[in-house]
């Protein structure tokens, strides 16, 4: 395993064409910094029967960010809009699963193959939230999302995270205030789930099998 992690995520849907309002004011001393434009390709790996995002896990390898390119999430917490996972990443090649990230998943997978069951393409703008410091605080995250399974385009979607970071102080309170305005602008809070849940839709929220 290369990295592990707690990952800190309020989640909102936005409507097509939707535009990330600044976010300065939002909190005394809060800023907005500058914007980041990336092009991720992601292929999630599950069972036949989805018993990993049934469960709320996930496991997937993405192209075109630095670093650890397999990762494994674990749900830990949900609360109203915001989840909280556990997240590990491995190194590996882009058609072997790692032994450490099957090791994570035997208790759902059991002896069951996993297989590419869904490929997200996405556009993503991410935008660092700044305290008065110029500590950052959180990153605001705008993915436009494409889904396809079996080559065949199924989705288009727009996402909202925001992503808080280690040293954010008081991260209810930022989470409601990024949150407001985010909703002023336009965006509607719903239940937290993978992002692949939100992609294969029901047969992904049907009852966890452990």
């Amino acid at each position: 395993m290369t990295t592990a992690q707690v990952e800190r995520e309020l989640t909102l849907l936005a409507p097509q064409g939707f535009q990330l309002p600044a976010m300065a004011g939002a909190l005394p001393g809060l800023t907005d910094g500058p914007q980041v434009h990336t092009e991720l390709d992601e292929t999630y790996y599950d069972t036949k029967t989805l018993a990993l995002a049934r469960a709320g896990v996930t496991l997937r390898y993405r192209d075109g960010l630095p670093g650890a390119a397999w990762m494994v999430q674990l749900p830990e917490r949900r609360a109203r809009s915001s989840l909280t996972r556990v997240v590990a990443c491995f190194d590996g090649d882009p058609d072997t699963v790692p032994g450490g990230a099957r090791d994570l998943v035997r208790a759902y997978v059991r002896s069951r193959r996993l297989r590419p069951v869904a490929r997200l393409r996405t556009q993503r703008t991410c935008v660092p939230l700044l305290d008065a410091d110029g500590i950052g605080v959180a990153e605001l995250v705008h993915d436009l999302v494409a889904t396809y399974e079996r080559e065949q385009l199924t989705d288009v979607f727009d996402e909202i995270e925001v992503e808080l970071t280690a040293t954010t102080r008081r991260p209810r309170q930022l989470q409601r205030a990024v949150s407001r305005r985010l909703v002023a602008a336009g965006c509607t809070t719903d239940v937290p789930r993978p992002i692949l849940v939100r992609a294969l839709g029901a047969r992904a929220e049907a009852p966890a099998e452990v």
